[in-house]
């Protein structure tokens, strides 16, 4: 995987295709763009990543998906953004009469042991498209 640098401002003005509206990705990518005054233009909304990839593939716009959701692809390449992190959070909800649950608890138990300890992922793994 090609991985080639990029700062916010040089994307402003770009064509986007993103996902829709309410998506995490997308809310935290607009939200990187206002707190640097910068606008997106977005030329189509796509209700899911894989459509986003083929319209990148077609040549419609830039598309903004999750490090960890971009699948290598030999017409797409990944652009890090230099100069600020975006980032998201996820949460999780059960029913309170599950949570004994033994899978329920082992669930919770790998997400706050990943939350303590974040995956670091290295250049290696990146250019395998493995982060």
């Amino acid at each position: 995987m090609n991985l080639i640098a990029s700062t916010l401002r040089e994307l402003a003005g770009q064509p986007f295709v993103l996902r829709e509206r309410g998506s995490t990705t997308r809310r935290a990518f607009e939200a990187a763009m206002g707190e640097q005054g910068l606008r997106v233009t977005a030329v189509f909304e796509i209700e899911s990543r894989e459509g986003v990839w083929k319209a990148v593939e077609q040549g419609l716009g830039i598309g903004v998906v999750a490090d960890f959701e971009f699948v290598p692809h030999s017409n797409l390449r990944a652009l890090e953004i230099r100069g600020r992190a975006i980032e998201t959070q996820y949460s999780i909800a059960y029913h309170r009469e599950r949570a004994p649950s033994p899978i329920i608890k082992a669930f919770i138990d790998t997400v706050s042991r990943m939350k303590e300890r974040p995956a670091r992922v290295s250049k290696r793994q990146r250019r395998a498209g493995r982060g």
